[in-house]
C-alpha cells in the first residue's frame, strides 16, 4: 500500500500511443552493409492490396530515395520536424506502389536542430507516426544510419520488428555483442529482433566460413541470407527497379524470400500470395 501511495503521489505515467501500422526498423552496427538496399527492397516487396507501405529515411545521406524512385525529392524530415507537420501528405510515390519520405536537404544548423528535438523528446518519431493515422494494414520501414545514434534510437523505440543488417566479415561478427547490448535499450518489450546476412559471396571460401559462424552464433534469429548480386547496385545507374526489371535474379529472389519471412513475423494470418509480385 505504501508503494501504491507513492505511485499516486508521483503520478502515473501516461500510456504511450502507438501507430496501428506495422513498423520495421532497419539498423546496422557498421556502414557499407547494404542497409538502404534491403530497406528499399522490403518497401517494394511487402506491399499488399488495401495497405500502404511507406519507407522513411532517417539517414542524412538521403540514399533511400535513389533506390525507390527516379523523381526529384520533396520536403523531408528536416523540413517537417515540427509536431504539427503532416508527414502523410508529403509521402512521395515509389516503385511497386511504395511510398517514401526522404530525410531531406538542410544546413548544418537544420541538422543540429533536428537532433536536438530528438534528444529532448525520445518519443518524437513515434508521435509523428501516430499523427499519420495509419491503419493495421499499413507498413512503415525506417532506414537508419549505421551505429548507435539518436536517429537509430528513435527508430528502435518505435519499431515492432528490428532487422539488423550485417555482412559475413570479421568486423561485423565482432560487433554482434555490441549490437545485442544496444538492442536491449529499446522501450518496446514485445519487440522482435532478427538478423539478415547481406551480400553473401558463395564463391569465396572465407565468406562461406564466416556465414557458417554467423549461423551458429545467431541460430533462428538469422532469418535470411541475401546473396551478392551486382544487378541490385547497377540498377541505380539506370534509374530502374531491379524487382520489376530483373525479378528472377538471385538478389531479388532473396529479397522476396526475406519479405515472406517478415510478413510471417508481423502478420502470420496473411497468405504469401498477398506479397507484391
Amino acid at each position: 500500500m505504501r508503494e501504491l501511495n507513492q505511485i499516486r503521489r508521483d503520478g502515473l505515467p501516461m500510456p504511450r500511443k502507438q501507430t496501428k501500422a506495422k513498423v520495421i526498423a532497419i539498423v546496422s552496427a557498421n556502414g557499407g552493409v547494404g542497409k538502404s538496399t534491403v530497406a528499399a527492397g522490403l518497401a517494394k516487396a511487402l506491399g499488399h492490396p488495401g495497405g500502404r507501405t511507406i519507407a522513411i529515411d532517417l539517414d542524412p545521406q538521403n540514399a533511400l530515395a535513389s533506390h525507390l524512385s527516379a523523381i526529384k525529392q520533396g520536403p523531408g524530415l528536416i523540413q517537417l520536424k515540427q509536431p504539427d507537420a503532416d508527414w502523410s501528405a508529403h509521402c512521395l510515390p515509389g516503385y511497386c506502389d511504395s511510398e517514401y519520405l526522404p530525410f531531406g536537404a538542410g544546413s548544418a544548423n537544420d541538422r543540429r536542430s533536428l537532433k536536438l528535438q530528438m534528444f529532448e523528446d525520445s518519443d518524437w518519431l513515434n508521435q509523428h507516426l501516430v499523427s499519420m493515422n495509419l491503419s493495421e494494414n499499413d507498413t512503415v520501414i525506417l532506414d537508419t544510419p549505421s551505429g548507435a545514434n539518436v536517429y537509430s534510437q528513435q527508430a528502435l523505440d518505435a519499431a515492432d520488428l528490428v532487422l539488423v543488417i550485417t555482412v559475413a566479415d570479421a568486423a561485423s561478427y565482432l560487433a554482434l555483442d555490441t549490437m545485442a547490448q544496444w538492442l536491449e535499450t529499446s522501450r518496446r518489450r514485445a519487440q522482435q529482433h532478427r538478423y539478415v546476412l547481406n551480400q553473401q559471396e558463395g564463391s569465396r571460401s572465407f565468406s562461406r566460413d564466416m556465414s557458417l559462424l554467423f549461423q551458429r552464433r545467431l541460430g533462428s534469429d538469422l532469418i535470411s541470407t541475401i546473396r551478392l548480386d551486382h544487378q541490385l547496385n547497377e540498377s541505380l545507374a539506370y534509374n530502374r527497379d531491379p524487382l520489376q526489371f530483373s525479378p528472377d535474379c538471385i538478389g531479388c529472389q532473396d529479397i522476396f524470400s526475406l519479405a515472406r519471412m517478415v510478413r510471417a513475423l508481423l502478420a502470420p494470418d496473411l497468405a504469401d500470395g498477398q506479397l507484391a509480385p
